[in-house]
């Protein structure tokens, strides 16, 4: 199994994707992929802002698995917030990206939600 993923890693499987807050993103499955076929309509900014207000509460918590999740965009993004194996800096790696009826429960994921939504009070005398 180690072999599997060593041979994936060095063909490109795992892939870059961008830097935010000092920590580097990977994308290790199908994230990118993902996310043009089902939220084509996305922009990379509107994607990457989603991503930035979830690590910033996620690099509050210790390492582990999460799911960013944005209301007002629709997605449910798996993250995995880590140690790096040869780097031993901290880094995250995005498997998927879900649509809102999908789930995504591997492990025991804490679910950050990323909007504040905003509540009505109504007052009745």
């Amino acid at each position: 199994m180690r072999r599997i993923k060593k041979d994936l890693m060095e063909r490109g499987y795992w892939q870059k994707i961008y830097t935010t807050l000092g920590v580097d993103i990977f994308d290790s499955a199908h994230f990118l992929e993902r996310t043009q076929e089902r939220f084509p309509d996305l922009s990379w900014i509107s994607i990457m802002q989603v991503i930035e207000k979830g690590l910033a509460k996620i690099l509050h918590f210790a390492p582990g698995h999460f799911v960013i999740i944005s209301k007002s965009t629709g997605m449910r993004i798996a993250v995995d917030y880590r140690q790096d194996r040869h780097t031993d800096k901290m880094i995250i790696v995005i498997p998927t990206v879900l649509e809102p009826n999908m789930t995504f429960k591997k492990f025991n994921d804490k679910e950050i939600f990323v909007e504040n939504i905003e509540r009505v009070i109504i007052y009745v005398d």
